[in-house]
């Protein structure tokens, strides 16, 4: 159309906002579009661009149809008036936009906030108690000269890792959450966002040292479900291995526990800066999340077979062993205690979890919730106890 068969019509001009290009608007319409996807902070849950009326009431099952996708989906909207211009907001001297509905998921409920409320209460009391319980046996484990070894210095790499993991967590959660962006962008989101002509915008240069925090967060976290892989490792080198030379391998290990992660962290990085630059990257940001947490399931996965093959043989001698004159009950029960250390080990755990469907709601999700971050919070502790407080060598001394 021509602008001035536009002009006659009484219609509003396509516009861009800052963030959203808006198609042509009809006199007296309020046009919805869904949340831009390039912004990664927004709910996505958007709809194809619709034009609704709400001048003249619900009309049939279709416009109704129509009301609801308007409210429920993650959408930004906007008015054309009766004399064919948008509706402007002359205080800040720009057309008016409605984006709250793509800040909905920014903003929990406050029964949701009591609940993760609990959840950081408990991981942070884990994290502190695996924390000291790894110093501890550290200091133990070097403080002793006949400890030192090739298995303790796997051990203790295991340790360090489980130690800075709690830590970065520590950071990353003190950093996020008290970030002036953040507070700000809670503040708008509890004002009325209706009034409101745009998203908030917010200097990328304020975000460099929670930026920082979240990539160092996520660096140790792959680098202890690593090191629980090179346990791992380790454990089914020795029985399968026949001469197995473990101080040669032991830079290898190191290799794969340490440096491994940061490839593929920083690989994450790199693509979350170029394609997902929003605010911290505390959030999601669609699939560019796969670069780091497929490498953490595979190593989850190959784990997670390394503990089979490792019952299946520790059954099998168990059963050689005590085949004649043995109560089948004690064999069980040896085996039942093995398997468990071998549980903790292993992290088996963690493939229960993976397998579990990601609902993020209802009892189900909150139970999951809690069983998942209490074992990954105390998790430290259990290898302390199992690698340290329990250990033969180091009661000895």
């Amino acid at each position: 159309l021509s602008v001035s068969a536009l002009l006659s019509e009484g219609n509003c001009f396509p516009e861009w906002d800052g963030l959203i290009c808006w198609p042509r608007g009809s006199v007296g319409k309020t046009l919805a579009v869904a949340c831009p996807p390039y912004v990664y902070d927004f709910n996505h849950k958007g709809m194809v661009p619709v034009i609704l009326d709400f001048t003249s009431g619900v009309k049939d099952l279709t416009e109704l149809t129509k009301l609801l996708d308007f409210f429920l989906s993650g959408v930004a909207f906007r008015h054309c008036s009766l004399n064919g211009t948008w509706d402007f907001v002359h205080s800040l001297n720009r057309t008016w936009a409605n984006y709250s509905e793509c800040l909905n998921s920014l903003q929990p409920e406050i029964s949701s906030r009591k609940f993760f409320d609990r959840l950081y209460v408990m991981y942070t009391v884990g994290y502190s108690i695996s924390f000291t319980s790894l110093a501890v046996a550290i200091l133990i484990i070097g403080y002793f000269r006949r400890l030192h070894c090739t298995r303790n210095y796997i051990h203790m790499h295991l340790f360090v890792s489980f130690m800075l993991r709690a830590v970065s967590i520590f950071i990353k959660d003190k950093v996020v959450h008290a970030h002036l962006g953040i507070k700000e962008l809670d503040s708008l989101l509890a004002s009325d966002l209706r009034s409101i002509a745009i998203a908030p915008s917010v200097d990328k240069s304020r975000y460099v040292g929670c930026k920082i925090a979240v990539v160092t967060f996520i660096y140790f976290l792959a680098t202890s479900y690593y090191w629980i892989l090179v346990e791992g490792l380790y454990l089914h080198s020795l029985i399968f291995v026949a001469f197995f030379s473990d101080s040669k391998y032991l830079w290898g290990f190191t290799l794969i526990g340490w440096g491994f992660p940061a490839v593929f962290v920083v690989a994450w990085a790199v693509a979350r800066a170029i394609v997902a630059d929003a605010r911290c990257w505390e959030l999601s940001a669609g699939e560019i999340k796969w670069i780091y947490q497929a490498p953490i399931l595979a190593a989850i996965g190959l784990n997670f077979i390394l503990f089979l093959n490792t019952v299946r043989v520790l059954a099998t001698k168990i059963w050689e062993t005590h085949a004649v004159g043995c109560d089948t009950r004690k064999q069980y029960r040896k085996l039942a205690k093995s398997t468990l250390v071998l549980i903790l080990v292993f992290g088996v755990h963690y493939i229960v979890f993976v397998c579990l469907p990601h609902t993020f709601t209802g009892l189900a999700w909150e139970i999951r919730m809690h069983c998942e971050l209490f074992f990954n919070s105390f998790q430290g502790f259990f290898v302390s106890i199992i690698y340290c407080y329990c250990n033969g060598e180091v009661s000895l001394e």
